[in-house]
């Protein structure tokens, strides 16, 4: 708990940007300082609210605000900006449009904004993206690269071509889990639903038995970067994480308020 309240002070009083409205993403790993990256958006909004004060409530509002402006700016959802000399928001070419984990993330991002702000708008936001986008993601795993350039149809069903991302699934899972702590019973229930079968899935169909040669408990299919080719068919450690904790919010060891 103190570790975490030293970071949130630390975010909202060195690192956020009063004038771009967010904490950048930062250049610990290459690249330029101010950029919005969508997966920069969830574990940001809960630290920053639970920085005890009004200053952090506002700032983790405008974090959330500025991501939803301009991911959801773009038609396909584009996960990255970057602010530029020139004094604007230019889309960065990678992560491109089509990202599977970008619609993972912004829906996480929106679930926790609903619950650590309160506020029912974000989920709101969050069930017109699932609306919306249904058609695209009825699998249960999602392709790597979601844009059409990727995937076909053949009797009428969605299929995809190249990696799958089950640390996209793991992800949307959580989200969907904490988004339905903030929604009425009815829509609780369908999204409680979604989620367990998309843990099912993942834990039947992607996860490494006891005796197959390999370490039990490993969830394979994961894809990390398909433009540069690294990582495309591995365990991730995100993946491994938020299909753990899907599983420990869905059989009740850990409550969505606190995650």
């Amino acid at each position: 708990m103190d570790l975490r309240d030293r970071a949130a002070r630390v975010c909202l009083e060195d690192a956020f940007d009063a004038v771009l409205g967010i904490v950048p993403w930062g250049a610990a790993f290459g690249g330029p300082r101010l950029v919005a990256r969508v997966d920069g958006a969830a574990g940001m909004v809960p630290l920053l609210a639970t920085a005890g004060t009004a200053e952090g409530l506002r700032a983790a509002r405008s974090h959330i605000d500025r991501h939803l402006a301009l991911c959801l700016g773009a038609e396909p959802l584009r996960p990255a900006w970057e602010w530029t000399e020139a004094g604007r928001w230019v889309g960065c070419s990678r992560p491109a449009p089509g990202w599977s984990r970008g619609r993972a993330w912004l829906l996480l991002a929106l679930a926790d904004a609903a619950v650590f702000l309160d506020d029912g708008s974000y989920a709101q936001v969050a069930r017109e993206m699932l609306g919306r986008d249904r058609g695209m993601t009825g699998d249960l795993v999602p392709s790597a690269d979601m844009t059409p350039y990727q995937t076909h149809f053949s009797a009428g069903k969605l299929m995809h071509q190249g990696p799958v991302d089950t640390s996209a699934a793991a992800i949307e899972a959580v989200a969907l889990l904490k988004l339905a702590a903030t929604v009425t019973a009815s829509e609780a229930e369908g999204l409680r639903g979604r989620a367990t079968t998309i843990l099912r899935h993942l834990v039947t169909a992607h996860l490494t038995a006891p005796g197959a040669g390999r370490p039990p408990g490993m969830l394979l299919h994961g894809c990390y970067d398909l433009d540069q080719g690294i990582a495309v068919r591995h365990e991730l450690v995100w993946g491994d994480f938020f299909l753990a904790l899907g599983l420990a919010l869905v059989t009740g060891l850990v409550d969505a308020d606190d995650v």
